[in-house]
């Protein structure tokens, strides 16, 4: 009959359950089934919110039960429904009884970890750090319960900024668990530790762990957190790899145009690569328009063109980007902009004839060196583009 109890449990046929487990405590009320039949139905009304009744049947369990394993099981279900419950201080009291000094009993150890998991929700990571080495180190406990504590002890160093230990920790996870899930959650906690220690090289080795693999639950946080890492290891090639992966493949309009737009700014200002900035920003207008990131991105554009010295292309930038988006919180600014290159670049700018018979005009008057490769740079630099030749006349 308890057999067929816990079949209906499984098969997730509750009422058949609950009618089969009374009717074992109803037929054999004092045997050991009739305790396992009341714990199991203390956990079917737990599930279901019905706290009162729960307790009921796990007190009963307690209250006629010896000392031995099926009180400390007892006990271990009513420290977890009182944790569900959100009784928290009644938890913690309850389990404690179960991690006395001495006690390495299976039982005991699941108690260790849910007191564990309790200090970690109430942020109280040194606590749960014990209790998750304490499980970590119990000799009775079984592959799964290890794997499970050690995850979490990243968890709590983490919380601690401990970082290289919760990286060490999430890796022993990741490489003991046989759950797929699990071994790249443990990857990509073990990348943010790796990360936030400054190692950044090695943060990507485990997020291009989970990046190797098919789409999965992972894939869209891994590939924010590569796209970030690879910028900040100054690794382009990677950074742009991951960002347009992650547009190609997720495409999403929350994200996606903020990587296209962080791209662009990765090129324009941390790289001074005006020519890619702007290839990056077209994109992010022509894929994501309706977007606020798209209507910075117009703006950006001009800049980048400014940067080349590029001044009726920076003008006209700036008027596209005025007449697309007329509402922009951008406006103001794109005709600062407008006005200023209006003004100051674009009137009276000297061609390039003009600039070279300024340099002739100075050779003839014996100007000193350093002025005329000054003027030659200034050709070199706004007219030919000629970026190399320009530097070398500065120099």
């Amino acid at each position: 009959l308890l057999k067929a109890a816990t079949l209906y449990r499984k098969a997730g046929e509750n009422e058949n359950a609950k009618r089969s487990f009374r009717a074992i405590i109803q037929e054999y009320p004092s045997s050991t089934s009739a305790s396992q039949a009341r714990l199991s139905l203390s956990e079917l009304y737990a599930e279901e919110g019905q706290t009162e009744l729960a307790l009921r049947e796990v007190n009963r369990v307690i209250e006629s039960a010896g000392p031995g394993e099926v009180k400390a099981s007892a006990l271990l279900a009513l420290g977890r429904i009182q944790a569900s419950a959100g009784l928290f201080s009644e938890a913690r009291a309850t389990l404690a009884q179960l991690i006395a000094p001495g006690k390495k009993s299976a039982t005991s150890l699941l108690a260790a970890y849910e007191l564990g998991l309790l200090e970690l929700g109430a942020n109280g990571y040194s606590s749960a750090l014990e209790h998750f080495k304490l499980v970590s180190a119990g000799i009775s406990t079984d592959d799964s319960l290890q794997v499970l504590a050690r995850y979490n002890t990243g968890i709590a160093c983490a919380g601690l900024h401990r970082w290289a230990e919760a990286e060490q920790a999430f890796e022993k996870a990741a490489d003991q668990t046989r759950s797929n899930s699990l071994k790249r959650q443990a990857n990509y906690e073990a990348g943010n530790a790796a990360k936030e220690h400054g190692l950044n090289d090695k943060a990507l080795t485990y997020f291009t762990y989970i990046l190797a693999q098919p789409y999965n639950e992972h894939t869209k946080k891994a590939l924010r957190q590569a796209f970030a890492t690879a910028m900040d290891a100054r690794r382009d090639i990677d950074a742009e790899r991951f960002a347009q992966r992650y547009v190609r493949e997720i495409g999403d309009r929350h994200f996606s145009p903020v990587i296209l737009f962080e791209l662009g700014q990765m090129f324009q200002s941390g790289r001074r690569n005006y020519r890619k900035a702007i290839g990056v920003y077209d994109q992010l207008r022509q894929q994501f328009p309706n977007t606020s990131a798209a209507a910075e991105a117009g703006m950006k554009i001009g800049e980048c063109y400014e940067g080349l010295g590029e001044f009726q292309q920076a003008l006209a930038a700036y008027k596209q980007a005025d007449a697309d988006y007329p509402a922009s919180e951008w406006i103001d600014s794109l005709q600062r902009r407008s006005d200023f290159i209006s003004l100051y670049r674009l009137k009276d700018l000297p061609s390039a004839t003009e600039r070279l018979a300024g340099v002739m005009a100075g050779i003839a008057a014996q100007e000193p060196k350093a002025s005329i490769a000054y003027r030659l740079g200034v050709i070199y630099f706004e007219d030919l583009k000629d970026y190399a030749a320009a530097a070398a006349q500065f120099t």
